[in-house]
């Protein structure tokens, strides 16, 4: 039997027994599998506490044009590679809250729910921080309680006495919530399914007596404003605009698949254990990317490479 949630790190007050967690970069404007992945569980740790990569969806997604799809970046100022999300500043010497607007308004101004929509959105491009954690979370969780979901969201910065990297600090932070089971991003299972120290399937998340399901999205098809074929993988703005707060969430539960269960993964990707000489030369290729593959929609893994 589990036991309530301590409420010091801002932890409702509710039995752990099955608790559900995921863990989740705060990325801009998240693409509609990140919102499933949300509503699937009871806590949703933004990890905000761990390195910002470069060119990341922390700070550009996509939105749909005339033209065909185009980025919607959030300028930083300049930082260390060792910069974490947390830390990162907005840049505001730039004009950008004020071209996102028009530019939203040239894109969506015909979409069938752009007035309701617009004026939420204004107001999250508009939020008065130059902290990009902030601001991401903030857009985040506005729009998940505009749609509906009323998972528990935490911030990992919030979490006290988290140790260890990538699957270690993983183990942490469900250890920290008393998470029963994570269901985790694929991107993930590059270091999760690859660690030779615990080469069973579900890797060192297993071996802590926590249940590991890997999330399985298929994306869901809606009539998108100004093109005649469906463009997958943008970011939740699009269909924002074009379905409405009512209809979007019901939208995001048509693309829920079962999780899938490590070894049903492993079978699937044919993904061996790597020897340890491999798994150093993967963390080395993994110090500054690693963290982005927890978001990434399926079509742009390339990023993680």
């Amino acid at each position: 039997m589990g036991g309530p949630i301590m409420t010091g790190h801002g932890l409702k007050d509710f039995d752990t027994a099955g608790l559900r967690c995921s863990i989740m970069q705060p990325t801009v404007w998240p693409w509609l599998g990140y919102f499933d992945l949300m509503d699937q569980v009871d806590v949703f740790v933004l990890y905000d506490d761990v390195q910002l990569s470069r060119q990341s969806w922390m700070t550009r997604n996509r939105i749909l044009t005339a033209q065909g799809p185009v980025w919607l970046p959030v300028p930083v100022k300049q930082h260390g590679l060792d910069t974490l999300i947390v830390q990162a500043e907005i840049d505001d010497t730039r004009p950008w809250r004020k071209k996102q607007c028009k530019t939203l308004q040239m894109a969506y101004g015909k979409a069938p729910y752009f007035e309701p929509v617009y004026a939420v959105v204004e107001s999250l491009i508009q939020q008065p921080t130059t902290s990009l954690a902030e601001f991401n979370v903030g857009l985040i969780t506005h729009i998940a309680r505009c749609m509906g979901i009323e998972t528990q969201l935490l911030r990992s910065s919030a979490l006290d006495d988290l140790g260890g990297q990538k699957d270690a600090r993983v183990v942490s932070v469900l250890q920290a919530v008393g998470a029963q089971t994570y269901v985790s991003a694929q991107g993930a299972s590059a270091y999760i399914e690859a660690n030779p120290d615990y080469p069973e399937p579900g890797g060192m998340i297993a071996a802590s007596g926590i249940e590991l399901l890997y999330h399985q999205y298929h994306h869901p098809v809606y009539p998108q404003v100004g093109s005649t074929e469906f463009v997958p993988y943008i970011g939740v703005l699009d269909a924002m605009f074009n379905v409405g707060w009512d209809n979007l969430l019901p939208l995001i539960r048509q693309g829920r698949q079962p999780g899938l269960r490590p070894d049903t993964y492993r079978a699937q990707h044919r993904q061996p254990v790597q020897s340890q000489s491999q798994s150093q030369n993967q963390n080395q290729k993994l110090m500054v990317t690693d963290a982005s593959c927890y978001t990434d929609p399926p079509c742009y893994k390339e990023i993680c490479q």
